[in-house]
């Protein structure tokens, strides 16, 4: 079974922040960081108990 998960405009607008902050930091930074948040996402949706 599958959930899903609503992120407000502000938690958003603090990823990419996030996002933008981590790639000045080094290139392709921002895109793992992404790839964290959405796995993070999709483990929750999945499996909303586990934590």
């Amino acid at each position: 079974m599958s959930f899903k998960i609503s992120i407000s405009e502000a938690a958003k607008s603090e990823l990419r922040e996030a996002f933008l902050w981590y790639e000045d930091q080094l290139e392709n930074l921002g895109d793992k960081f992404q790839k964290e948040i959405l796995s993070g996402i999709e483990s929750i949706k999945s499996n909303p108990n586990k934590l």
